[in-house]
């Protein structure tokens, strides 16, 4: 004799949603999580910024080696103008 054994789910038709409920109840789900994802970001970018103090960033203007602006490239390369109107480009480590 043969003996399948089967995982039967409760097909209880009270506890049954309709497919529109499932959804609604799905994109409340979803909304919830993105409100707690939200809120912990947010949390997140606060001890970020107290962390820091009040310290300005460092934007200074880069500058070549006399002085020259220095400008940045379509690939990110930064480079300056040098007195014969060439562009010379800087080194990635300096």
């Amino acid at each position: 004799m043969y003996t399948t054994n089967r995982v039967v789910q409760s097909a209880d038709t009270a506890t049954k949603l309709s497919f529109t409920e499932r959804m609604a109840k799905a994109r409340a789900a979803k909304a919830a999580k993105r409100m707690t994802l939200a809120s912990s970001s947010q949390t997140l970018k606060v001890q970020q910024t107290t962390d820091a103090g009040n310290r300005l960033p460092n934007n200074k203007p880069q500058k070549g080696p006399n002085g020259e602006k220095v400008y940045s490239g379509d690939r990110g390369g930064k480079y300056y103008i040098n007195k014969n109107n060439n562009r010379t480009y800087i080194s990635s480590n300096q």
